[in-house]
């Protein structure tokens, strides 16, 4: 808004007062033209990009390319979102990119699970889905896939003692994490309620 405030400034002073100063008017309606094109392909272009998603998340990396949400965003088009688009290999990529811009960024494990269940690695599957049931941001998605993964995972191998004990373990294993977090979680919240609360007695 300042940059368009001084150059309208400018032109105003050049044509009201230093129109006999400076060149001529065929300069100044070549000056004016180019500024009408120029603003008019820029307005445009942009306006092109936030009418589609995709476009518009294409340009935040291209503005910015380290950000993380515009990386993970970018793997959800390539995962099946758009399905012209879709590219297990580039939804990898653009995953595994913003896990090194952002290690703590708890969302991806859910984007990961995804992608891993589509390859067929159940075992990646289990270990990121089980992350992501401990992110507050993916906990309500999370959460009924695991547990509909791990009932179907239990019936599959239900025919199959030897496959059935290792699908117990592993599930037994992702459990006690998912456990010992919320139990970490619930003691965090009681020390802090503690800190809080008024000390008994005193006057």
């Amino acid at each position: 808004v300042s940059v368009s405030w001084w150059i309208g400034a400018g032109l105003w002073i050049w044509f009201t007062r230093l129109k006999h100063r400076l060149p001529a008017v065929p300069l100044q309606f070549i000056l004016i033209g180019w500024l009408v094109a120029v603003s008019y392909m820029k307005v445009h272009n942009r306006t092109l990009q936030w009418m589609d998603s995709i476009s518009l998340i294409e340009s935040s990396l291209e503005t910015c390319p380290r950000f993380a949400k515009a990386q993970m965003e970018m793997s959800k088009i390539y995962s099946g979102l758009y399905p012209d688009k879709f590219n297990l290999r580039l939804a990898r990529k653009h995953l595994e990119t913003a896990r090194d811009i952002d290690p703590d960024m708890c969302d991806l494990h859910q984007q990961f699970a995804y992608v891993a269940i589509q390859e067929g690695n159940y075992l990646e599957y289990e270990e990121e889905l089980t992350q992501a049931v401990l992110c507050p941001f993916t906990l309500g998605g999370a959460f009924p896939m695991w547990q509909q993964y791990w009932q179907a995972a239990l019936n599959s191998a239900a025919s199959q003692e030897k496959v059935m004990i290792e699908v117990q373990q592993r599930k037994e294993k992702y459990t006690r994490i998912i456990r010992e977090a919320v139990e970490a979680a619930q003691q965090k919240e009681a020390q802090e309620k503690k800190k809080e609360s008024p000390i008994v007695g005193w006057k």
